[in-house]
């Protein structure tokens, strides 16, 4: 962490990501072996391509051919959401155990030095125990991807209706010429 904001400069692609989340790799891994992940979606890095701004000049074949790449983009996105949220309930978890042990060490140490402590200072203490911090990192880090990955599932929803229109308005256009 730098100061409030997490550095994430290092990450490259979601495997490095899931590296870093407890489980990550092997649910991964494991959903991939039962189908649940696209094979290889979890190793893939490379950055998503731009959708059309102009899909009325699309040929026929271009259109279908778009509309097949962004269907299947579609669902990789989901697939990715599905994951990520595990992760981010996995994290919920593993955040609570760290503050429970925390606490307890805290309020041992207090009690083993004669000293008063507040539930305040106990969880404000608890809020600062590294384990903790290291916790809320990876939390933060998918957090941010999961809302990434929800914001392009909503973008890639929109497309596929645009282009399910587009679809729409040619064949009415096919069918005003042969019937019209």
């Amino acid at each position: 962490m730098v100061g409030d904001a997490v550095d994430l400069s290092d990450v490259k692609s979601l495997s490095q990501v899931l590296s870093r989340t407890p489980n990550g790799e092997a649910v991964a891994t494991l959903a991939e072996r039962l189908g649940l992940l696209t094979k290889g979606s979890v190793k893939a890095s490379s950055a998503r391509r731009g959708f059309v701004a102009d899909i009325a000049r699309l040929s026929p074949a271009q259109l279908s051919n778009e509309q097949s790449f962004w269907a299947g983009e579609f669902g990789r996105i989901v697939e990715l959401i599905g994951l990520l949220q595990g992760q981010e309930k996995q994290l919920a978890l593993r955040g609570k155990a760290a503050r429970s042990s925390a606490r307890s060490r805290i309020r041992r140490d207090a009690e083993a030095e004669g000293a008063k402590i507040t539930a305040t200072s106990v969880n404000d203490d608890a809020e600062d125990d590294p384990a903790v911090r290291d916790v809320e990192e990876q939390s933060t880090v998918v957090t941010v991807l999961l809302s990434s990955a929800l914001a392009a599932k909503e973008a890639t929803a929109m497309y596929l209706s645009v282009i399910s229109r587009e679809i729409s308005f040619r064949c009415s256009q096919m069918d005003a010429r042969i019937y019209g």
